[in-house]
């Protein structure tokens, strides 16, 4: 499991050969999120335009 700083990951939702998705909570305010990671290192525009499809 992958360590984000400022943010407790509680349990990965999804993995992919091109994302994962976990759920945790902002340390901070203890905020609930959902993350969702791009594998690749440096992502084309249309990988990231996928993000928010």
């Amino acid at each position: 499991m992958i360590t984000l700083e400022g943010y407790k990951i509680l349990r990965e939702l999804y993995d992919s050969p091109r994302s994962q998705v976990y759920q945790g909570y902002r340390e901070s305010d203890r905020q609930p999120v959902v993350l969702k990671l791009l594998r690749e290192e440096y992502p084309t525009p249309e990988a990231i335009a996928l993000i928010f499809a």
